[in-house]
């Protein structure tokens, strides 16, 4: 019983043509480009939010169609899982497969409060066939009821971590900007949902 309708300034008429180049012009003064123009009053919700990263990678990703094609899982290359510890938020897990200089991520997945040994057993229900799983450097801190460190727990479930160096936020950034342009995301829900966070 749910009734939803979008309608554009554009739609709406309530401005004339010569008012909305004056306020698309406002908009270009004050923030230098269309988008927050095309958000605010076109109701696009593809313009990169103000202050994001990664926003205007992601929407020339869209623009190229490296969003939401199948990028299938192709068993005879590895899979390398690339995780974010969380602590007080959830962890992350992307994975990727490379394809010469393409990185395709095919799966995605999260939860939060959960030790390690239930990331272990989520990997292994996967049908992937593994390579390399690499881990922030904050893998090296001790839990305080075992006293081990999670590097050690990891590798006690039978995972070997690769320990991405720690870099300057600024520098990580970047990093992962300059990946970004080789990324193309697979259909499937779970990439959508690591997409939307």
């Amino acid at each position: 019983d749910w009734f939803s309708q979008m309608v554009t300034v554009e739609d709406s008429k309530v401005f004339s043509q010569v008012e909305l180049d004056e306020i698309k012009q406002e908009y270009i003064q004050l923030y230098g480009d269309e988008k927050l123009y095309n958000q605010e009053m076109l109701c696009s919700f593809a313009e990169a939010v103000q202050g994001s990263y990664y926003g205007d990678l992601l929407k020339q990703a869209e623009l190229q169609e490296r969003i939401g094609k199948s990028v299938p899982y192709r068993p005879e290359n590895p899979v390398n899982t690339y995780w974010d510890l969380g602590i007080g938020d959830a962890t992350a897990i992307w994975f990727a497969q490379f394809d010469g200089s393409k990185v395709n991520l095919i799966d995605y997945m999260e939860a939060t409060n959960k030790g390690l040994d239930y990331y272990v057993k989520e990997l292994q229900r996967k049908p992937y066939i593994y390579g390399d799983h690499y881990a922030p450097h904050d893998i090296k801190i001790r839990e305080y009821g075992s006293g081990l460190s999670r590097i050690e727990t990891a590798r006690g479930l039978g995972i070997n971590f690769k320990i991405t160096p720690k870099l300057s936020i600024e520098d990580g950034i970047n990093a992962a900007r300059i990946l970004l342009a080789r990324c193309y995301f697979d259909e499937n829900e779970a990439v959508k949902l690591g997409l939307s966070c």
